[in-house]
């Protein structure tokens, strides 16, 4: 997509600037030991956010940059951050999207999971770790989460297994690990693929 000189938006972005941190070093994060609440949190309002955008003057001036080039889909600083996300993870290739859900819903229809199938997941994750599964026509299936790490119990992620299960789909929640090498243990015993959604812990 390309944008005209004349419609494209000005930079600096005034809605956004509430939310830029202008101090890399801003504290903001120590509410508890008596710093400023994020987002006004309080405990008499119930407004306890669960989580604040984390973005500096960097992240405000490379977004400005990007309009300003009239590239607001694929081009060089995709590339750039494709390439950067591939070197971090330790892989050849990474393919940005424009959601963790549409990510996921590439994944889930790349494998060929549908109709008939079975993917197990957990029920505490943001919702498109399950609409992606429906979406596709398959059934999730849910497994209880540990109570420290809030991620599937892997003693219970056998159980669940059926002759219809077709993957294992484990989320990071909040970013916390998770048992990953138990999880793929799992699944190359029983010939299920294994699909490790990290969308809250990248980064």
């Amino acid at each position: 997509m390309r944008v005209s000189r004349s419609t494209a938006p000005r930079c600096p972005f005034s809605s956004i600037a509430s939310i830029v941190r202008s101090d890399p070093a801003d504290d903001g994060y120590a509410a508890v030991s008596g710093g400023t609440p994020a987002s006004g949190a309080t405990m008499d309002g119930l407004e306890i956010p669960l989580s604040r955008p984390d973005l500096s003057t960097l992240e405000e001036r490379l977004v400005c940059e990007a309009v300003r080039n009239e590239r607001l889909a694929m081009g060089p600083m995709i590339e750039e951050f494709e390439s950067l996300v591939a070197a971090r993870v330790g892989v050849p290739h990474a393919v940005a999207v424009s959601s963790g859900t549409a990510g996921l819903f590439s994944v889930l229809t790349a494998l060929g999971i549908g109709p008939g199938d079975e993917v197990i997941t957990t029920p505490f994750s943001f919702v498109a770790s399950t609409n992606v599964i429906l979406h596709t026509g398959a059934r999730p299936v849910f497994v209880d989460i540990e109570p420290v790490s809030l991620n599937m119990d892997p003693a219970l992620v056998e159980r669940a297994i059926t002759p219809r299960t077709r993957a294992i789909l484990a989320v990071e929640t909040f970013g916390n690990p998770m048992h990953m090498d138990t999880y793929a243990a799992i699944a190359a015993r029983h010939g299920l693929l294994m699909i490790e959604d990290s969308c809250e812990a990248l980064g």
